[in-house]
């Protein structure tokens, strides 16, 4: 037998009742984004470039980046895996949600720039405003690919290894570190915003509030390991992908111009400028 000293064996466990769940939730969520975005897509084209509020093209990319997130890849992975489409959604479902924790860094600092406490300190530039933001999610996303991408790879070379375990936790501590500054800067924000908050309209507080607690869980997912390559409880992994979906689909819709006013198309509203106040009303409440 000694033919069979240069083999490799590859043994691959799967719960075929928890994999069409997966399959089945995924792909719901899947479908339920492309319809949102295109909703939203007909929806947002129905009104002109300048009518266009930053929070309307913030949900625009949300919907479109939700999509990664909700695993396009799911069948290939489960059919078919491999290490290639595996890091494909890594990549996709770590960067939707960095990239909500960007933009909840950026809107809720607007909150605080709109009020003059803000303005008298300094004016900050765009460069100066979006450089430390974007640097620190980009660092913290960068941390976690290469945190999960070696969970990946170490169970595939040995299925009894444990991060915990391991000695090469640079890029797990970097990644600890930078969330934790993230977490800090979100609660400051939010402190330091709650002059401002309390007078917007009750639904902006409430869709205030729905994101302060959405920004919390998404950084206990982190931290749980809720969006690794091996969620360690599968009804954590289900709760955590419905509420950051049912989030994202309920600010789209809830950022949306009103009904008239997109149906009229950008012909009318060039006949009628008193309605450029009912589609850009929403620019300068909607900070979530």
């Amino acid at each position: 037998l000694d033919w069979m000293a240069d083999m490799e064996f590859e043994m691959l466990v799967m719960n075929p009742t928890l994999t069409k769940f997966e399959l089945g939730f995924k792909t719901f969520f899947l479908i339920g984004s492309l319809v949102a975005l295109g909703l939203y897509a007909w929806t947002f084209s129905k009104i002109p470039q300048r009518l266009r509020s930053y929070d309307q093209k913030y949900i625009f990319l949300h919907l479109i980046f939700l999509i990664g997130f909700n695993d396009p890849f799911i069948a290939v992975n489960i059919l078919k895996p491999n290490f290639t489409t595996a890091l494909f959604t890594t990549i996709l479902s770590t960067f939707f949600v960095c990239w909500l924790l960007l933009y909840w860094l950026v809107t809720w600092h607007k909150i605080l720039k709109s009020t003059g406490m803000e303005n008298a300190r300094v004016k900050l530039s765009s460069k100066r405003f979006y450089a430390p933001k974007i640097a620190l999610v980009g660092v913290f996303w960068i941390a976690v690919v290469a945190v999960y991408t070696y969970h990946r790879l170490e169970l595939k070379r040995d299925p009894t290894w444990a991060l915990s375990r391991d000695s090469q936790k640079f890029f797990l501590v970097l990644g600890s570190v930078v969330l934790a500054f993230i977490l800090f800067w979100l609660l400051i924000l939010a402190v330091l915003s709650v002059k401002e908050i309390r007078s917007m309209t009750r639904r902006h507080q409430a869709m205030f509030s729905v994101s302060f607690v959405v920004a919390i869980c998404a950084v206990i997912g982190f931290v749980a390991g809720v969006f690794g390559p091996v969620p360690f409880n599968s009804a954590e992994f289900v709760a955590f992908y419905t509420l950051l979906n049912v989030y994202v689909i309920l600010i789209g819709y809830l950022h949306l111009p009103c009904q008239h006013t997109a149906l009229l198309g950008p012909q009318k509203l060039s006949e009628e400028p008193w309605l450029e106040a009912d589609v850009k009303g929403t620019e300068v409440d909607d900070h979530f």
